[in-house]
């Protein structure tokens, strides 16, 4: 089996080899049936670490070329079948025209969330979404029908950077209740959190870049750093702090572009990191001229104590901070907004107005009235309370597993995160449960190496009725008990 790689092309390795297996096979080098090496065997045989030549085959079943089975190994499964004709069909492979990046395992997860989240036969442990049932419907329609009433501008374009009232608005918010200064010169508007981290990682980073990362994050967020080409050296998440000698350590040895964090009720562990940490990575920062990207959905969201944002103690500018009203209100109105140095908003900009022009207008319009006549602190009260209930119930279910799995208490946020520590395969556990009529997010999406985060699996309590919690949790112990038979 004849497979050359090359080190010094941009194509990850896996992919390298991945296309010269996927080509022998639709060329009939390697027909149905044809037995390939292991992949120890071809590791070693390539020089290469084994986790390249899994996620190579792993590519190739996913495109239904291979199978592997015990006993007979992995083989091929496609069946040439074409017609030799002047005329016949021959398939374009996008793949290899896109480029280096591929979403592996975790390419449908985010549309996945979003079709489960909106399918009434499933209860969806798995979801980052605010609770639909305290929405407040009422002020939201008055707000809508006022403007609608007095501003004819609600449909039309507005600054790339934000409409300049709803930046001055969110500017004296984020003083008065985050503690965060800011210039409105230093504020963009974007449609969600999402865009903005695209927006940033698009403008400053490339490929080979190294950013450090918590282990584990936010899948998405570890997505588009992949598809940037970056290097993500890991930090191991621990109790409510990070290693900063660790951390020290590969700023001192590696050219280190960003540090990207979520300190606050972090997705997917639900930790919040305590004070002498966000205070010890910021003097790193400045020290190694690094900058921080602080993604903070959840800050608002505390059920004990409030915790400032790393941005709120940064005099310097070294911190760009990545806010949203998706968590908070609801994701549909796609306002989320970038806090940073006055440069780096201006280059952001400029990105912006040739992709997405600006942000929903009408939506700004309404959470600008949303905030100003105090609705919103309102809100936020009302949501704090409801998720400690819904976290509490989600809990109680999870203390009758104590034989089988651990978790820690989220003081905030979304989200609790669980470990099983029997041998029970939570890939199992999520076919069990689905049959079962809910769903929940392997741990496994979090990390950015494959093979990391098997044992965990994480837990939504926002989205679904007191009601429903109980009975997916209910089910969720039954699926257990089933695999433990």
């Amino acid at each position: 089996m004849k497979i050359r790689i090359d080190r010094k092309k941009s194509i990850p390795l896996y992919l390298q080899i991945k296309h010269q297996i996927e080509e022998n096979i639709i060329s009939g080098v390697y027909s149905n049936g044809f037995v390939l090496p292991s992949e120890r065997k071809l590791a070693e045989d390539l020089g290469v670490n084994r986790n390249t030549t899994i996620k190579a085959y792993e590519s190739l079943k996913d495109d239904y070329l291979i199978d592997s089975k015990i006993g007979k190994g992995t083989f091929v499964i496609y069946e040439k079948n074409i017609e030799q004709s002047l005329d016949f069909y021959q398939e374009i492979y996008w793949e290899q025209i896109v480029g280096n990046f591929s979403f592996e395992n975790s390419a449908d997860i985010m549309s996945k969330i979003m079709s489960d989240g909106s399918d009434s036969n499933m209860i969806s442990l798995s979801g980052g979404f605010p609770s639909k049932d305290i929405f407040p419907h009422s002020i939201f329609e008055e707000i809508s029908k006022d403007l609608l009433h007095k501003n004819k501008n609600v449909f039309f374009h507005t600054p790339v950077k934000g409409d300049k009232e709803f930046v001055i608005t969110l500017k004296n918010y984020l003083y008065n209740n985050k503690a965060i200064h800011s210039d409105i010169n230093e504020i963009m508007i974007s449609s969600g959190a999402q865009q903005a981290l695209n927006l940033i990682i698009n403008s400053y980073i490339r490929p080979n870049d190294a950013i450090i990362i918590e282990n584990p994050s936010f899948f998405g967020a570890i997505q588009l750093f992949k598809k940037a080409g970056a290097k993500l050296i890991t930090t191991q998440v621990k109790n409510s702090a990070l290693d900063l000698d660790h951390i020290e350590y590969n700023l001192k040895t590696s050219d280190v572009k960003f540090i990207y964090l979520v300190p606050n009720y972090q997705n997917p562990t639900g930790y919040v990191m305590n004070l002498e940490t966000r205070k010890g990575i910021l003097n790193l920062s400045r020290k190694y001229q690094v900058p921080i990207i602080e993604e903070d959905p959840y800050g608002e969201l505390y059920y004990e104590n409030y915790a400032p944002s790393i941005k709120s103690l940064d005099r310097d500018n070294f911190v760009i901070y990545v806010g949203t009203f998706s968590k908070t209100i609801a994701p549909g109105f796609r306002i989320g907004y970038i806090v940073a140095d006055e440069t780096v908003i201006k280059k952001l900009t400029l990105l912006n107005q040739f992709t997405d022009i600006h942000a929903n207008t009408l939506s700004q319009n309404i959470i600008n009235q949303f905030i100003r006549d105090g609705y919103y602190q309102e809100h936020l009260m009302k949501i704090r309370e409801e998720y400690k209930v819904k976290r509490d119930l989600m809990m109680s279910y999870l203390d009758q597993l104590s034989d089988v799995l651990d978790y820690d208490k989220p003081l905030g946020g979304y989200y609790i995160w669980c470990r099983i520590r029997k041998n029970i395969s939570v890939k199992n556990l999520l076919v069990e449960s689905i049959k079962q009529g809910i769903d929940f997010i392997p741990g496994e999406f979090f990390f950015p190496e494959i093979g990391e985060g098997k044992n965990y699996f994480r837990l939504n309590f926002t989205y679904g009725s007191r009601e429903e919690i109980k009975k997916g949790m209910e089910k969720l112990i039954e699926s257990i008990n089933n695999l433990k038979r």
